[in-house]
């Protein structure tokens, strides 16, 4: 039996060497020998002697001899079929090379062949090194606060020529556990990378945004927009249980977005954009608030619980300015908006309040006495400061007057014995 074994591998190498080995050698030292289309030709021809001849060696079994025949089939065939495209199309024979080394895996089954198809994938990356330089370049300088990133995309048609065909193609076979083998981990961080960047020039395209006047007028539109479209289609997949990693890195994007852009960078508080002259049915609203409902509707965790609490406050900050300022936010804060931010925040720890003694949720309590705690300290501290005479009294009696309902409300329904206290549906 191992005489047979070390017969087969014998013949397998000397089959590899005749059919693929010379010719590969040939065409690196004397190209010009023969026209591009007469080495496609042979190489081709080649490709195929050792497709069949991994086909007599098929095997669900991890085969030295059955893996060096597919890998050397594969790279005869992608020099060959490269003979017959420009080499700006070079991604359309690798991204083929790329599906048969897969769909060939799936029928022979043995567990090395597997790892084959992150080859083509990597030639395809490097075949692509300059426009995935410019795509890097894009990302280093939006995330730095440039305004107008999208005079840094790169063209449109080299990126889709280039990328679209291998990335779609790891995709496709990323839903296959087994494809890519040890590489896989590495292999769905660039495809899902890279398709979502892809997604991203393309969608740079709708608004066009090269100028700054046009900036002020669509940037925040256009930026919200794009990070609730990773919002909504991660938690789609988080929810649906496909996909789950796909859905957690989306989702998490789309929070790091808001965060860094919305909050800090571009924060339109202290950076022109226009959100939309209508109050509360304006971008800035929206965008917060549809984000903080995200959250909301994950599953409890304080992690998340606590991010949902933070984004409706700003939520709420956000309408109090808007409000304030109309559609640009920038601007001083006056006596008014402050008493606004007060009440709005008054009114939020209200609801938490009552809502946490309503379905007995503990955290929401603690959160509404939190908020109104620091609401409290804020009236009398920074608001009475602003108020004269009969205005600072009224205010100082409202609040008390709230301090003290609250007070009971919350001795009546949480400090009784659970047994005396009454039952609320949730």
């Amino acid at each position: 039996m191992a005489w047979a074994q070390s017969g087969r591998a014998g013949w397998a190498k000397q089959g590899n060497r005749g059919s693929g080995g010379l010719l590969l050698v040939a065409h690196g030292c004397a190209p010009s020998l023969l026209s591009p289309y007469a080495w496609g030709a042979l190489e081709l021809i080649a490709a195929a002697a050792c497709a069949g001849l991994a086909w007599r060696l098929r095997s669900d079994e991890d085969d030295l001899a059955l893996t060096g025949a597919t890998a050397l089939g594969g790279l005869l065939a992608a020099l060959g079929l490269a003979q017959f495209f420009p080499d700006t199309w070079l991604a359309i024979p690798l991204t083929l090379v790329l599906v048969a080394l897969a769909g060939w895996a799936r029928i022979a089954r043995a567990p090395m062949l597997f790892a084959l198809p992150v080859l083509p994938f990597l030639a395809a990356l490097l075949a692509a090194a300059l426009p995935i330089m410019a795509l890097a370049d894009l990302v280093f300088g939006s995330v730095a606060g440039d305004r107008l990133p999208y005079q840094r995309l790169p063209e449109l048609g080299t990126l889709f020529r280039t990328l679209a065909l291998p990335i779609a193609a790891a995709l496709l076979f990323l839903l296959d556990s087994r494809q890519f083998g040890r590489a896989r981990r590495f292999t769905g961080a660039a495809a899902i990378t890279l398709g979502i960047l892809l997604l991203y020039a393309l969608a740079k395209h709708v608004f066009a945004i090269a100028t700054l006047p046009r900036f002020v007028a669509l940037g925040f539109v256009e930026r919200a927009l794009f990070t609730q479209a990773c919002l909504a289609s991660g938690w789609f997949l988080l929810h649906k249980g496909h996909l789950r990693s796909l859905g957690g890195v989306l989702f998490t994007l789309g929070l790091c977005r808001f965060a860094w852009f919305d909050c800090v960078v571009l924060n339109p508080a202290w950076v022109d954009q226009q959100v939309g002259g209508i109050p509360l049915l304006n971008a800035a609203v929206l965008h917060t608030a549809l984000t903080a409902a995200w959250l909301w509707t994950l599953p409890a965790k304080p992690p998340i619980r606590a991010g949902a609490a933070v984004l409706t406050l700003v939520a709420a900050l956000a309408a109090v300015r808007q409000a304030a300022h109309g559609s640009l936010l920038t601007g001083p804060i006056g006596t008014a908006e402050n008493g606004g931010y007060s009440a709005a925040l008054l009114a939020i720890a209200l609801f938490w309040l009552w809502r946490g003694i309503v379905t007995t949720a503990h955290d929401l309590r603690i959160a509404g006495l939190a908020l109104l705690t620091l609401v409290t300290f804020k009236v009398f501290l920074i608001d009475a400061s602003a108020l004269d005479g009969v205005l600072r009294i009224l205010s100082f009696l409202a609040l008390g007057v709230a301090l003290i309902g609250i007070g009971w409300a919350y001795g009546r329904f949480v400090g009784k014995p659970a047994a005396d206290a009454p039952h609320f549906n949730p």
